[in-house]
């Protein structure tokens, strides 16, 4: 909580934005970027700057796609702060979501477009029974849980709505490195 000013001197920064939700504790990437613009000659380790995308899985779609990068298949329903759908109309099916004139059937996979907030959902169809794993960041032994007879999707915030790829059971975790680490 100290003013940058009163920061140790340092030689190399690295820095990752956090957020506890328990405490309500954040990162001051706001200040780590002061901090950084006061010391021109630090070695900064990632772009300060560009942590900010990363906040929204949104942007980070958009950047990907403007790299040539593939994304999967996906629909993004945008809610403003009463919960009300912003722009294309959202239809939910029983065994799909739609926004405007774009489908995703289920299994699909529920992510909030806040890159922080880890509950993720995936919906099953009903030929298999329906329900929903909701995934979260590991507590104990745990990193998610199966809800039966729950089918339909969140209306609280905004969320990217995208097909399930199917891995047997094997859990996938991706990484990113650039080309300076």
């Amino acid at each position: 909580n100290d003013p940058v000013s009163n920061w140790p001197q340092c030689d190399v920064l690295i820095s990752f934005f956090s957020q506890d939700n328990e405490t309500g504790k954040v990162f001051p990437l706001l200040k780590a970027q002061k901090y950084a613009e006061m010391h021109p000659k630090m070695y900064v380790i990632n772009d300060l700057a560009v942590q900010h995308d990363l906040l929204d899985r949104r942007r980070v779609y958009e950047i990907l796609k403007d790299h040539g990068i593939q994304v999967p298949p996906h629909v993004i329903v945008n809610r403003d702060e009463n919960n009300n759908v912003i722009g294309d109309e959202f239809i939910e099916g029983e065994d799909y979501v739609q926004v405007g004139n774009d489908v995703v059937h289920k299994p699909f996979v529920e992510k909030p477009v806040c890159g922080e907030d880890h509950n993720v959902c995936i919906y099953y169809p009903s030929a298999v029974g329906g329900g929903m794993k909701q995934l979260f960041r590991k507590r104990d032994d745990r990193s998610s849980e199966f809800c039966t007879g729950r089918n339909k999707v969140r209306r609280e915030g905004s969320y990217i709505y995208e097909h399930f790829l199917r891995t047997a059971g094997t859990d996938v975790k991706v990484y990113t490195v650039g080309p300076d680490y």
